[in-house]
């Protein structure tokens, strides 16, 4: 957790190269391959976990965090996370009935999220009720 906006970072960096890879095959390489293997639900879905990595990036500097207030700063960070999350599990999910191995990250992707949320439940099954 002490270096998760280094990671993070680096998450980003990676996927800015996927980016440009994805550009230049949609541009220049092989414009028509690259329509076939991206039907617009895909390229719709894929942007919103593109958007939302770059609102994140932006945000993940001291002054940002400062600029938002950290309640707007979390809410961000947290939905944004969440998209990323289902941007994954959706190009899991569309794969698994071809190819099962996709079924490994897919689990992976839901145990993530259930082990995100398990914590908060319990809190909340600790509080009592008013």
């Amino acid at each position: 957790m002490g270096h998760r906006r280094q990671v993070g970072l680096l998450f980003a960096a990676s996927h800015a190269c996927h980016a440009v890879g994805i550009a230049c095959l949609a541009a220049w390489a092989d414009p028509a391959l690259w329509a076939e293997l991206t039907p617009q639900v895909s390229r719709w879905i894929g942007g919103a976990g593109y958007v939302a990595l770059v609102l994140m990036t932006m945000t993940s500097f001291d002054l940002a965090v400062r600029w938002l207030g950290r309640q707007r700063w979390q809410l961000l960070h947290r939905v944004c996370a969440h998209v990323i999350w289902l941007v994954f599990v959706l190009s899991c999910v569309k794969r698994v009935g071809g190819e099962p191995v996709y079924a490994l990250p897919l689990a992976l992707l839901i145990g993530a999220m259930l082990l995100r949320h398990w914590p908060a439940r319990r809190a909340a099954q600790l509080r009592p009720n008013p």
